[in-house]
């Protein structure tokens, strides 16, 4: 596991994917990983820039790829809903669902077109409610594998119940609210597995921790720092992350890898300060796995959601 590299991914011909989050970062590379493979990849993006760029960016990379990009505003569940019932009626199965959409907010606190905060809602309510809605789809796979993207602040972080969208609290701190959505996939992936195998829908969901990726975010975030954080940014940062490339090795093998351990997480070594290093399968945080939360957790995505898996 430790020595696996892009060249291990099978071949994916006649296999369907998707990138939720695709047009960027660590998801872009991804999407190009699966598509080098002989995989059909769907992209989904918020920004249509974005992904004509993308489409143009794998093509010129893998001139064979089967793309197709769907513009998705996740923050939007009724775009979700839409865009899920529509693959579903034009396709005849999915087998590989990464989902890696995300966005980290700064003060003050935005609210999405549905009235939730911003950071949950893309982060954690828009993978639930797509996975939900594209079952019918992934259950006609053979080996339907679901991949969610979680962070380091994951090992930060609580899922706080009493006010998950801090419309009660004083403060709004933005990495306290990415940290929890962040946490709300663990659990997710977690609380997925045990419904599929509870309920026979024959998933394989699994979890990924890039580390520290030097994507658009980060370096965006590091030059808030002025003089310091670009000096952090070119002298330091290489040496304790990873290239984008990188980071979606990942989530590549997550998505591929014959024998993964389904609920687990894989990431670089180190949990807490794992920034970067080889795939391995890595310890999760007690509340992702913690039942009670898991449960609570599916339970409230569902009513905010408006969302209903079915049972069996």
């Amino acid at each position: 596991m430790s020595s696996w590299t892009t060249k291990d991914i099978p071949n994916l011909t006649g296999k369907v994917a998707m990138a939720a989050g695709g047009t960027r970062g660590i998801c872009l590379h991804t999407a190009i990983g699966l598509a080098s493979a002989g995989a059909e990849v769907t992209i989904l993006g918020s920004n249509f820039e974005h992904g004509e760029n993308a489409i143009k960016f794998i093509k010129e990379k893998v001139p064979h790829a089967k793309l197709t990009y769907t513009q998705v505003d996740f923050a939007s569940l009724k775009e979700i809903a839409d865009f899920a019932k529509n693959f579903n009626k034009n396709h005849v199965g999915l087998d590989i669902l990464v989902n890696n959409a995300g966005i980290y907010t700064h003060n003050p606190l935005r609210k999405t077109c549905d009235g939730f905060e911003s950071t949950f809602a893309v982060n954690h309510l828009a993978p639930f409610a797509l996975t939900a809605q594209l079952l019918p789809s992934l259950r006609k796979s053979a080996s339907p594998r679901v991949v969610n993207v979680s962070s380091l602040s994951a090992y930060y972080a609580r899922i706080w119940f009493d006010d998950i969208q801090f419309k009660k609290s004083t403060w709004y701190l933005p990495t306290q609210v990415y940290a929890q959505s962040k946490l709300a996939n663990l659990s997710f992936t977690a609380e997925l597995q045990k419904r599929s195998d509870f309920n026979g829908w024959g998933l394989t969901a699994v979890s990924v921790m890039p580390g520290l990726v030097r994507t658009t975010l980060l370096e965006i975030e590091v030059d808030r720092y002025h003089i310091f954080g670009r000096f952090f940014k070119l002298a330091v940062l290489p040496w304790i992350s990873n290239s984008v490339e990188e980071g979606a090795q990942y989530s590549l093998f997550a998505a591929t890898f014959q024998n993964v351990s389904p609920g687990a997480l894989y990431g670089p070594p180190g949990s807490y300060f794992a920034y970067c290093g080889p795939i391995r399968k890595i310890w999760i945080p007690c509340e992702a796995t913690d039942p009670e939360i898991g449960e609570s957790l599916w339970l409230l995505s569902e009513r905010m959601t408006q969302v209903k898996w079915p049972r069996g």
